[in-house]
């Protein structure tokens, strides 16, 4: 296992596991007729006691989606930029994207769940 301060890694998981990590991706996927019961519970468990979590930035360059979202601001001391109607609507915009991009993680987060799959449960 890593220190304290690093991450758990899917590569921590499969080891502790006792599987490859191609099987911890499988079920991550949800690809659960691919695994025996026992090798579930057992990566379940595993994933429980070192509190895994996916890392998304890593997911994102193996599909080439990081569903991130950048902003250009000229001047945000500039008074111009930071006060003017453009700003509050890209302000708004930016607030309406991110409440959007939460409760299509929070959904897709309760159908793990409804499936027993979620990370960490």
């Amino acid at each position: 296992m890593r220190g304290k301060e690093a991450k758990v890694t899917i590569y921590d998981v499969a080891k502790k596991a006792g599987v490859s990590k191609s099987t911890v991706s499988r079920y991550l996927g949800g690809r659960f007729h691919e695994l025996s019961p026992k090798t579930r519970q057992k990566i379940k468990q595993v994933i429980d006691e070192l509190q895994y979590r996916p890392n998304n930035l890593a997911r994102g360059l193996k599909n080439s989606r990081s569903y991130l979202i950048g902003a250009l601001v000229a001047d945000i001391t500039n008074p111009y930029t930071t006060e003017q109607p453009t700003y509050q609507i890209g302000k708004t915009v930016m607030e309406l994207i991110l409440k959007r991009l939460a409760d299509n993680e929070s959904l897709a987060q309760t159908r793990l769940i409804e499936r027993g799959s979620a990370p960490g449960r």
